[in-house]
């Protein structure tokens, strides 16, 4: 007996998020009936190992915070933190630039029928320049009100955001090319985790890409905290932390390669540096 097909086409964008969330379900319900290849299967035996002989490490920046009485990275996003900061009436000229800088950027290295992950892709604002030319678009980020948002401007297009933890990002296919811009790398508290999803979810070298701040942007970064109601409460060689709580790091050349391994770093639009590894 054949089954009946369902005409994907004809579905609203909302029904088709239903669809796809009951289809994880009825995989979640049976877990070994999923077929895993031998790298997959290697990889999550891997992290399960990690987790069992390490345990959790170190202190969470969340706690040292919380004794600090200032909201953590993800608090500060929750209060609509990045909507803001994309208002260019906020930005000083450097941070315009800059963007307008990193737009440009990815017309350049992002060619038609690519594969793509944005790791930290807030409201999908890069995957939705980029959208007439990939052949599938794929934004993580933990901040589940702006995966919301994403999804809302994105529509019917090939284009798919869930939340998620950049550190196990929810995917197992390799895909062409992965992204971690405008320094979201430089607010992760744990850098080398997110560094090795990137390579295992596009493991061709060359084909990850970080922006991240240089010890340049400095200034003008002071002054675009400053106008978001966050004024730089502490600096340090390698970060800014504002009074509301929010940490952002800028990097040297030097840490950058000690931090990602082989890779190429460029400077970029004066206050920044582009790093392929």
């Amino acid at each position: 007996m054949s089954k009946r097909g369902v005409d994907i086409a004809s579905l609203t964008p909302e029904e088709r998020l239903s669809l796809l969330e009951e289809l994880w379900d009825s995989l979640a319900a049976a877990p070994e009936a999923v077929p895993f290849t031998e790298a997959q299967r290697a990889e999550l035996d891997r992290r399960l190992d990690d987790l069992k002989s390490e345990g959790p490490v170190g202190i969470p920046w969340d706690e040292v915070l919380s004794a600090r009485g200032l909201m953590s990275n993800q608090d500060a996003y929750a209060t609509g933190l990045l909507n803001r900061a994309l208002d260019p009436a906020t930005q000083p000229s450097e941070i315009q630039a800059f963007l307008r800088a990193e737009l440009d950027l990815l017309h350049e290295v992002i060619t038609e029928g690519m594969r793509v992950i944005d790791v930290g892709c807030g409201t999908g604002r890069h995957l939705l320049l980029l959208r007439d030319r990939l052949r599938l678009g794929f934004g993580v980020d933990y901040e589940h009100s702006y995966i919301a948002e994403a999804h809302r401007r994105a529509g019917g297009r090939p284009l798919h955001f869930i939340t998620g933890d950049a550190t196990a990002i929810p995917v197992l296919a390799a895909f062409d090319f992965v992204m971690c811009l405008t320094n979201t790398w430089g607010t992760m508290s744990d850098k080398s985790s997110v560094l090795r999803e990137m390579r295992r979810v596009a493991p061709k070298p060359r084909t990850r890409l970080l922006s991240v701040y240089s010890e340049a942007s400095v200034p003008s970064r002071r002054e675009w905290y400053r106008r978001l109601g966050h004024a730089v409460l502490e600096e340090t060689r390698e970060s800014l932390v504002t009074e509301g709580g929010f940490r952002s790091e800028h990097f040297s050349e030097a840490r950058l390669r000690t931090l990602v391994g082989e890779c190429t770093i460029r400077p970029f639009a004066d206050i920044a540096y582009v790093v392929t590894f």
